[in-house]
């Protein structure tokens, strides 16, 4: 009987691993990925648990293998990352989307949205829309003028008066 070489027989790990994507010193970045979520999530030492397992963010049970999260998400596409759509969700397949990193940015938890007239956008994306600065609708609201008054041209910071209030002339 011919007794295999030591090098020929297969490491139990090496036949745990069914997905591709994981093999010794060469993860996919999808792999990465998921591994990233599970270890924010699960792992009390990771960094960046604080900000996810710490506040109740959890991983589904669908998601605790690679090849369920695989199975769900698909391969995660050139140039995209994975975004939980509410914040305070954890990571379950109708919470988590591709997305690129722009639109990540508009979806962190210190980003403030402002809704006018139904429609809910960041700061920065009122400043884009009005022509206002970032920092002229932040400093309004933090002096405390209305979603409304804080992208609207005739807000003045001196007793939050309207244009037609600092008439120079007197009545």
């Amino acid at each position: 009987m011919i007794t295999p070489h030591i090098h020929d027989v297969e490491k139990p790990k090496d036949r745990a691993i069914r997905h591709g994507h994981a093999r010794r010193g060469q993860h996919t970045r999808t792999y990465n990925i998921w591994e990233g979520l599970r270890k924010r999530c699960e792992i009390q030492t990771n960094h960046a648990y604080k900000y996810y397992g710490a506040r109740g963010i959890t991983i589904c049970d669908e998601w605790r293998t690679f090849e369920g999260f695989l199975a769900s998400m698909g391969e995660c596409p050139d140039g995209l990352t994975l975004e939980r759509t509410d914040n305070d969700a954890g990571y379950f397949p109708s919470n988590c989307v591709w997305a690129d990193r722009a639109t990540q940015a508009k979806n962190r938890r210190n980003v403030h949205h402002i809704t006018v007239q139904g429609l809910t956008m960041t700061i920065h994306e009122w400043a884009e829309k009005t022509g206002l600065s970032y920092m002229t609708i932040y400093q309004r609201l933090r002096k405390g003028a209305t979603a409304e008054a804080a992208i609207g041209r005739g807000w003045y910071s001196r007793g939050h008066q309207s244009a037609e209030g600092l008439s120079r002339k007197p009545k």
